[in-house]
């Protein structure tokens, strides 16, 4: 439950929200696996195909997560990957995106292989969905080819409020989250609060009762003592 509230969260507050589907053994001294779901906590680390139609973005064809991790963990994870020492180089124009001189962007990478096949008595033929996963650090394939069971991308997206809108005669989706819509309204409330609060500030106060002559020195000071 904490990782679907997460991901609704995300949904709420910045218009899109994740969690993941993935496997693992139950134990390390079994062959035995079992489904696992788990959170996405940075919304940001996800970036799915933009031209799904579902409501769930079941029919995604690609997707993308990011990780980055350090130079050191990188090694030990990939110890046979080509190379293990980088430069701003290997990445072009990219490096600030991939590489920071300590650690490095490791991306895993799924999409779907449209796979023919005949099925029912008639034999018609019809497009299944194959997914496959590939995992990069932007200059090498660092896994490739590891089929994941089921015809979905194991990325599972919550939406916020879906709209179509028209930009310049071509409408296109815009995702917005509960605060968007609450940010106009919050925004009157604040003037409107600022407003009072200034009013407050010119009320008149009681007066200073002293001697004569007692209030000249640093008289400034005196005549802003309720507002400053």
């Amino acid at each position: 439950s904490q990782v679907y509230i997460n991901g609704l969260q995300g949904a709420v507050e910045r218009n899109l929200g994740f969690w993941k589907v993935t496997r693992g053994y139950v134990a390390d001294d079994s062959d035995e696996q079992e489904i696992l779901i788990l959170p996405i906590m940075n919304p940001d680390a996800i970036l799915i195909d933009p031209d799904f139609k579902e409501l769930d973005g079941s029919d995604i064809k690609w997707a993308f997560e990011l990780d980055r991790m350090s130079l050191d963990d990188f090694k030990e994870e990939y110890p046979d990957a080509e190379k293990h020492s980088f430069a701003s180089e290997d990445f072009g124009e990219y490096s600030g995106d991939w590489f920071d001189g300590s650690s490095i962007v490791i991306a895993s990478y799924w999409e779907v292989k449209p796979v023919k096949k005949t099925a029912g008595k008639n034999k018609r033929t019809v497009t299944s969905r194959s997914i496959t996963q590939y995992v990069t650090n932007g200059t090498e394939i660092l896994k490739r080819g590891d089929v994941q069971p089921g015809p979905y991308i194991p990325i599972v997206p919550v939406f916020g409020k879906e709209l179509w809108v028209d930009f310049s005669g071509s409408a296109e989706r815009v995702l917005i989250s509960l605060v968007s819509l609450a940010r106009d309204p919050q925004k009157a409330l604040a003037y409107v609060m600022s407003s009072m609060l200034e009013n407050v500030g010119q009320l008149p106060k009681t007066s200073f009762v002293g001697w004569v002559g007692q209030f000249e020195t640093d008289s400034e000071a005196w005549a802003t003592m309720n507002s400053e």
